[in-house]
């Protein structure tokens, strides 16, 4: 409860017990599996357990306009119970208490997501769109929390760096089957399952060709991205309407899940992209033919239009705009202003209010960047050839 940062579906706690028997259980759980048939005997055993073990500091609310594995939802009896249990350091103390030598709440948070995601029907008339992202993107949020925690070890850290691979790989695995599954649900769909998903307000159309790898990056799960790129580099290029750069570039996602996303580009994946080849000059026909570069530019100004400009991370946005730069973006690019007039590159850094040194920086990208170099006629005939 303290790793999930919000009410669980009392159905997670069963499944929790599941894990305790079997760690690849919602891996191996068929599609469509079948609920308890009984869910009123099912809460009156769980919340036994529950009070037994959270020493009622835990409870158990009815809410009969759900769907019966979610009407019974388990939160902490006050917010500040969580807060305190966080302040105090329990989680680590019971962590360290277990007779397994390693817990990964985040990873048992991501099999609970897949399981239920697994007992989410498409066969309905009416399928909720709304069920199927919250335990998806909730699964993906826990996933991220994994990678931090392997990207963060360091040599002082106590956890055995094996385990931390193991929850990567077990992390990897879990994706995996979170496509296949939600796939295999709307396999009679035809469009990936990922375009029903509402869209942002503003300039992130998507013309229902958006694709689950897109989906990983709005997520901020560079480790996965980059693992699928390298496995088929083509990825980087097959992709149609919005590029993956664009994505990462411009990550803001909608999602019922109620724990916070970060804004701004994702850095570590726009490198890596840009080092496999993505074009920062790419021209989008979704949006009248500007670039990711433009659209990217045009986000950073209407953010600093926002009060949620706070939210950006002044390193990361530098970080991007010089690497853009670097790899080939057009220093001389303008965009367009909603009220009328023009900026440049330097225009967005000034309204960002970077420092100095940043601005500088900048200058310095600007001078040295070199067009981007495209593929001569022969190279892109190659291509064209090979992939049809």
């Amino acid at each position: 409860m303290i790793e999930s940062g919000q009410a669980l579906p009392l159905l997670a706690f069963e499944f929790l017990e599941q894990e305790a028997e079997n760690a690849s259980y919602a891996l191996q759980m068929k599609v469509a599996s079948t609920l308890p048939e009984n869910m009123e005997k099912l809460h009156d055993r769980m919340k036994k357990r529950l009070n037994a073990r959270g020493k009622d500091l835990l409870y158990v609310t009815f809410h009969p306009a759900k769907r019966p594995f979610l009407q019974y939802q388990v939160d902490f009896l006050h917010r500040t119970v969580r807060d305190f249990f966080i302040d105090r350091a329990v989680l680590e103390g019971t962590k360290a208490r277990r007779k397994t030598s390693h817990f990964n709440p985040a990873l048992s948070l991501c099999r609970i997501m897949l399981a239920f995601v697994k007992t989410v029907s498409y066969s309905e008339e009416a399928v909720n769109y709304n069920e199927i992202f919250l335990f998806s993107d909730g699964l993906m949020y826990h996933a991220h929390t994994i990678q931090q925690a392997f990207l963060n070890n360091n040599e002082k850290s106590d956890i055995n760096p094996q385990c931390l691979l193991d929850d990567k790989e077990n992390m990897f695995n879990l994706l995996d089957a979170l496509d296949q599954t939600n796939t295999s649900h709307a396999r009679d769909m035809s469009v990936h399952w990922t375009n029903f998903k509402e869209s942002p307000k503003g300039n992130f159309r998507e013309k229902r060709q958006k694709n689950f790898l897109a989906s990983a990056i709005q997520a901020r799960l560079s480790l996965y991205a980059k693992h699928k790129i390298d496995i088929d580099p083509d990825r980087v290029h097959e992709k149609t309407g919005r590029p993956l750069l664009d994505y990462a570039l411009r990550p803001t996602t909608v999602t019922p899940f109620e724990l916070p996303t970060q804004e701004g580009p994702v850095g570590a994946l726009v490198e890596f992209l840009l080092q496999n080849g993505a074009d920062p000059n790419q021209r989008i026909d979704l949006y009248g033919g500007k670039t990711t570069w433009q659209l990217f530019l045009s986000v950073c100004y209407g953010h600093s239009l926002q009060a949620e400009k706070l939210s950006l991370d002044e390193d990361e946005v530098t970080d991007t705009i010089v690497a853009m730069l670097l790899s080939g973006a057009d220093p001389k690019v303008r965009i367009d202003l909603n009220g009328g007039g023009r900026a440049d590159v330097l225009g967005v850094a000034l309204r960002l209010a970077l420092s100095r040194a940043k601005i500088e920086r900048i200058k310095s990208a600007m001078k040295d960047s070199k067009p981007c170099q495209q593929p001569g006629f022969l190279e892109s005939f190659r291509s064209w050839w090979w992939r049809y």
